[in-house]
């Protein structure tokens, strides 16, 4: 598994893209993302959610968690993304294996302080009836 990078940062930052890009082992550039602000982030999210599905038939799952530790290591040997607030006050997507931080895509590998939401990549069924 490569270690995908963000390149963009701030609130047009594309973290989230780079843990996507970690996990299914892509380059970053493969993953769609527009330019933008956070206040666009619903759009980027229905991009991405698309791409996820029609590409990889996966879906992006979001849960608020309280023990991101103990979460990540109930889902054993799965790859969560972690969200949250980093240590420059932004929001910010890492990567947890088994408890612990696996990859941070932002150079400084500074992590997250304050745990918001868990993002897990998940088989997506299309109901055919």
């Amino acid at each position: 598994m490569k270690k995908v990078y963000q390149t963009k940062f701030g609130t047009k930052g594309n973290c989230l893209h780079a843990c996507i890009a970690t996990i299914l082992n892509v380059d970053l550039k493969e993953i769609p993302d527009i330019d933008g602000d956070i206040d666009e982030w619903e759009k980027r999210l229905e991009l991405l959610q698309a791409y996820l599905i029609h590409k990889h038939g996966l879906f992006l799952l979001t849960s608020t968690v309280n023990d991101v530790e103990s979460f990540t290591r109930n889902v054993y040997g799965s790859i969560v993304i972690v969200c949250g607030e980093s240590s420059r006050d932004l929001k910010h997507a890492v990567l947890y294996k088994n408890g612990k931080l696996f990859h941070d895509p932002y150079p400084g590998n500074t992590g997250i302080k304050k745990v918001e939401e868990c993002d897990m990549l998940v088989r997506y069924f299309l109901d055919k009836l």
